[in-house]
């Protein structure tokens, strides 16, 4: 009835649809696989990837800013509207006495009695919306508060529920003089739903019936159907506990070690361990925000699943209740009379001052790449500048509560709190490092990051030549913000590490530590991930980790230090290792771990009785078909009649599956004495006959396929996995291993986990580390590539090279100027690698003068000189010596650069070396 109502109501348009292209392009967010280094050559020109950036930057600047190729779009339209509806009843109806479902059902109730917003519940619940209240408003929280306490304590919320009991109900019967209203009802019950984040199963939906004289009301408000299996609801909440707790522990200690300042930091540390956990989750194969209640609610973030704008906000007020920061919680839309923009967030009170804060468009990492890119773009800038896109629903619509003024100041924003707002202060040198190291003595504990913000491209240049390559995003506020890894505090960088144990096995529910073992004198700091969040969940405080088994299966951690770049892993195995059967884990061409799978029934065989009084001993029956079926029994002799010969797989008497053929597979228990019977329904995926590789998806021929990657150090690659299988189905993401071949060469490369993007490509991204440092040459490395299922292998060889990324010039000797046509004079080239201190490289190098600029052909691999040039150059590359000599066509000017093509990647790379002017004055421009 629920989903006819809601069908209905979308019909009528009170619904409406969720998404809408964001509000604004950001340029330059850093992104490893789309990785562009923009150089004075191609000042002025169009990028060779095709990017649309708006950082613009003069000709003395020689900036190394990360320029993504694609828009970053702020997403809307991830809230659903709170929907109330009522129903007059008989004047003449008679409330029961006695609740139908007395686990479900509540009588009203006076006061403030077990109201979930008390302190002392302190179950992340608030109060701004009570406190907003009249008398008669609260009496009916109260009373729906109640409900909810009672149908968390019941029984019936530790089983399964359905359409018939998948609710909780609440009666009220009201005194003669404390009657209510529509409007009464409306603002209670939205102002429950709204300073509650922790009732994640509630609908943004409710229904109530009431007298005529209002004397009763009975409210009905459903769980989503999601929720209405115990262990969805298990799960979620034991996540929440487990990671919600830690997470709690460690916002509280940073208020209590911070007298000052301790709830700022709080928030910020709050709105960070959000980011992190999650990205904003989108339906797979489309750019519309996923609908599933997970994705709307804090479960989506705790369980790792994923969230919109909703569960982010309500995440961090959740969070912030359960530190007694006072917030609020907000609704509304990013583009004015726009209703399909949906939006939500929040308001944190600083000291006296009520701050915006948007968490989810301060997250800049994708779903698609795992990437936890944070701005602090919409942290607490003034109302003025953030109500340009957010407007928020007003007081009375729909039962919202009025908001507090907000502050015009910028005081709060991350920027300008942690010194690292810059706009307007860097001029040289000097005060690029004045910044950074202002910025360097306030940074928080809990961020290995320091942010700045710069006002224009000239800025960003400024700061480039102290930090080098960064990431730049551009704000509607800041201007561009950045960020870079700090590791300036750390002395002694730790290049190896080791996890104790290096695998580990738990039971669900249980718990197990990981810890990380360095080097005793080192200060390095870890970091540790998890590849799967699906089977366990994982707290790091310093070096230990806390693993939780959440069900069936495995997964890897990974730690890594900060600055000393070592890695190591753990496998960690739950339960029995073998993924359950909801988890669609059974393969037709799989392992002895893949290919069988034992089912556990809930049932037992049960004793019967024949016609003459006898016991007889009942027992249990398996059977599998392809098609879903009605089991049929003998009642008269207890056995069952149906007989059935499936092709996808069968199962043994003792409940052990084995797979054939790829397809749905329905297996059955059945109880010769009772007639009980349970059902099943296991997967059979197919598994690859064959992998391939490529460089993009879709790989179809081995001819096609990528054999060798050629990087420079510090790029990233990325790789697709192309599964050959029987039926064409392709396997999830998490069923691939990608390792190096020797060990001892992963100091060259670093693999990310195995990956599917939202369109179902199956992908990898190789980041290059460093070449052979010791032979002065590339890195050749050898990955492989592993189905587990199949056992099926791919390898590829990456190759890492040491491109030429800076060049110096000695002093000039001989003429000064090259105004006649014998004037000459030479110089000698030093060349810095991606090391500083290797001389040598692996491109091959050239030198190109031109009258104007220079640029590259459209396959960015050849230059082209000026023909009319005003110099002539002879350049030995053996020897580094450069020789110049005027040229014909006085009165123009000249440019000098060196090319260096990379005989491996085919990348070339120019870098300015001199500027002839017009009256042949020389003027050296390369360091």
């Amino acid at each position: 009835m629920m989903k006819k109502i809601i069908s209905f109501i979308a019909v009528l348009g009170i619904v409406f649809t969720a998404f809408v292209p964001g509000m604004g392009t950001v340029h330059g967010v850093f992104a490893a696989d789309t990785d562009t280094v923009i150089d004075t050559a191609l000042i002025g020109s169009d990028l060779t990837d095709g990017s649309d950036s708006d950082v613009m930057l003069s000709e003395e600047t020689d900036v190394n800013i990360s320029i993504i190729s694609e828009d970053f779009l702020l997403p809307t339209g991830g809230v659903d509207p709170i929907i109330g509806i009522g129903t007059e009843l008989d004047e003449d109806y008679d409330p029961p006495k006695d609740s139908e479902n007395e686990l479900l059902e509540i009588k009203g109730i006076k006061g403030r009695t077990l109201n979930s917003a008390d302190p002392e519940a302190n179950n992340g619940a608030g109060t701004y919306a009570y406190d907003r209240l009249s008398d008669v408003q609260k009496y009916i929280y109260n009373s729906f508060s109640n409900a909810v306490a009672s149908f968390r304590g019941s029984d019936k919320y530790r089983e399964d529920l359905n359409d018939e009991n998948g609710s909780v109900i609440c009666e009220i019967t009201f005194e003669e003089d404390q009657k209510c209203n529509a409007d009464d009802i409306s603002y209670a019950l939205t102002g429950y739903l709204m300073d509650n984040p922790q009732n994640y199963y509630l609908i943004n939906y409710y229904s109530y019936r009431y007298k005529t004289d209002w004397s009763y009301v009975k409210i009905t408000w459903e769980l989503d159907d999601y929720y209405y299996s115990y262990k969805n609801r298990q799960e979620a909440d034991r996540d929440i506990e487990n990671i919600g707790s830690v997470w709690v522990e460690e916002l509280q200690d940073i208020i209590e070690n911070n007298k000052e300042d301790g709830e700022y930091l709080a928030a910020v540390r709050a709105h960070d361990l959000i980011i992190d956990r999650i990205n904003y989750t989108y339906i797979p194969g489309t750019t519309d925000p996923q609908t599933a209640k997970w994705a709307h609610s804090i479960a989506g973030v705790f369980t790792g699943q994923g969230a919109v704008c909703e569960g982010y906000a309500r995440t961090y007020q959740y969070l912030l209740n359960k530190c007694g920061i006072e917030n609020v919680y907000i609704v509304g839309v990013t583009q004015k009379n726009d209703p399909k923009a949906g939006h939500a967030w929040n308001a944190v009170k600083f000291g006296e001052e009520w701050c915006l804060i948007d968490v989810t468009w301060d997250d800049c990492g994708k779903e698609s790449t795992g990437s936890n890119d944070m701005y602090y773009s919409f942290f607490a800038i003034p109302q003025n500048e953030f109500k340009k896109m957010h407007i928020p629903d007003e007081a009375g619509d729909s039962g919202m509560y009025e908001l507090p003024s907000f502050s015009s100041s910028d005081q709060h924003t991350y920027y300008k709190y942690f010194n690292g707002y810059a706009n307007g202060s860097l001029t040289d040198a000097a005060s690029a490092q004045a910044v950074y190291d202002a910025a360097a003595s306030k940074k928080p504990d809990f961020t290995t990051y320091l942010y700045f913000s710069a006002a224009d491209s000239d800025e960003l240049s400024i700061m480039s030549q102290l930090i080098g390559r960064f990431s730049a995003y551009s704000s509607s506020y800041f201007g561009y913000v950045f960020r870079i890894e700090y590791t300036d505090d750390i002395e002694n960088p730790a290049t190896e590490i080791t996890l104790t144990p290096d695998k580990l096995s738990i039971e669900i529910d249980a718990t197990g530590e990981i810890t990380a073992e360095i080097a005793e004198d080192s200060d390095d700091r870890i970091l540790f991930t998890l590849d799967e969040n699906k089977y366990c969940s994982i707290v790091s405080k310093g070096k230990t980790a806390t693993i939780t088994g959440k069900k069936n299966g495995k997964a890897v951690v990974t730690a890594k230090t900060v600055k000393g770049k070592a890695v190591a892993t753990c496998e960690v195995t739950i339960g029995t290792g073998i993924p359950d059967p909801d988890d669609i884990n059974v393969w037709q061409n799989g392992g002895k771990d893949y290919k069988k799978i034992k089912l556990e029934p809930s049932i037992t065989a049960t004793n019967w009785k024949d016609s003459k009084g006898k016991t007889k001993a009942g027992k249990l029956v398996w059977l599998a078909s392809d098609e879903d079926i009605n089991i049929e029994f003998d009642r008269e002799k207890h056995k069952v009649e149906t007989k059935i010969k499936p092709t996808k797989g069968s199962v043994s008497n003792k409940g052990v599956v084995t797979a054939k053929t790829a397809g749905r597979l329905y297996v059955y228990c059945c109880d010769t004495g009772s007639f009980d019977v349970e059902r099943f329904v296991v997967e059979v995926l197919a598994s690859p006959s064959k992998l391939l590789l490529g460089s993009t998806s879709g790989v179809t021929e081995s001819k096609d396929a990528l054999k060798k990657l050629n990087l420079n150090a510090g790029e990233t690659g990325r790789v697709y996995v192309c599964p050959f299988v029987k039926d064409g189905t392709a396997d999830e993401a998490n069923q691939y291993t990608v390792t190096v071949a020797k060990p001892e060469q992963a100091q060259y490369v670093s693999v990310s986990k195995v990956k599917m993007s939202s369109k179902g490509a199956i992908y990898f991204d190789v980041s290059a580390l460093n070449f052979d440092q010791a032979k002065n040459k590339p890195a050749t490395v050898k990955l492989v590539i592993q189905c587990v299922q199949s056992g099926k292998k791919a390898s590829l060889t990456v190759v890492v090279c040491n491109p030429v990324t800076a060049v110096q010039t000695s002093d000039l000797q001989g003429k000064t100027t090259l105004a006649k046509k014998k004037d000459a004079l030479t110089m000698k080239l030093d060349l810095q690698t991606c090391i500083e201190d290797i001389s040598k490289t692996t491109d091959k190098l050239k030198i190109y003068v031109g009258n104007t600029s220079v640029a590259l052909d459209s396959d960015g691999k050849k230059v082209i000189a000026d023909k009319g040039a005003t110099v002539k150059a002879k350049f030995d590359a053996k020897t580094m010596k450069l020789t110049l000599t005027a040229g014909q066509d006085a009165g123009q000017t000249a440019l000098v650069y060196l090319g260096a093509n990379n005989s491996q990647t085919k990348k070339t790379a120019l870098f300015p070396i001199l500027t002839v002017g017009a009256d042949g004055t020389v003027n050296l421009t390369a360091k």
